[in-house]
């Protein structure tokens, strides 16, 4: 539930003004101010909020992304945004199966363990990528496409749910960490 923007029970840190926050997390913070003004919002005026908190929410999500693969290799922050999750479930899934062969063929089961949860972690990213993305492009080229509000403080777009949307950030940012440990790990 959600009160206001300064008193969010569902992300306590909005609460605070962090200087070691991320780009991905002062997107994902301005998405919540957006997605507690599309609630409070007059009736011509909550759609136009509830998708703009959408897009904050994707970019959240998409700059940690950006972040992590640009860190593997400075060539991919430039891809377009579609090709993200194609370029982790291809060149990204690629290279970790193939260290994970090779760590077990070594006997290194600790690193086929981490390789396996980064695989994992590559999947889900890749997913929620993916989402995101086609929730932001209807949220921005398809403004027919209605917004419905319910009596919960929340609202949906294409049967996603805004608290669905608000949480992929910290999710990106997680997944994120994890795939480039393991890709650190086996790169170093």
């Amino acid at each position: 539930m959600i009160d206001s923007a300064e008193n969010c029970v569902v992300c306590e840190r909005h609460m605070f003004h962090d200087v070691h926050m991320s780009t991905g997390q002062y997107m994902h913070t301005v998405g919540h101010h957006l997605q507690v003004t599309a609630v409070a919002a007059t009736a011509n005026e909550k759609d136009a909020y509830a998708r703009s908190a959408y897009n904050r929410y994707y970019y959240g999500a998409f700059l940690n992304a950006r972040d992590m693969l640009s860190s593997l290799d400075p060539a991919w922050s430039s891809l377009a945004h579609a090709s993200y999750p194609r370029l982790l479930k291809g060149q990204i899934r690629k290279e970790i199966s193939r260290k994970k062969n090779i760590a077990r063929r070594n006997g290194d089961i600790e690193l086929v363990g981490r390789t396996e949860k980064a695989t994992r972690a590559v999947d889900e990213l890749a997913k929620i990528l993916n989402t995101a993305y086609s929730i932001r492009v209807v949220a921005d080229y398809e403004p027919n496409e209605a917004v419905t509000f319910g009596p919960d403080l929340r609202f949906a777009l294409r049967s996603v749910d805004i608290s669905e949307a608000h949480e992929w950030e910290s999710q990106t940012r997680i997944l994120c960490n994890n795939v480039k440990a393991v890709w650190d790990e086996i790169h170093g």
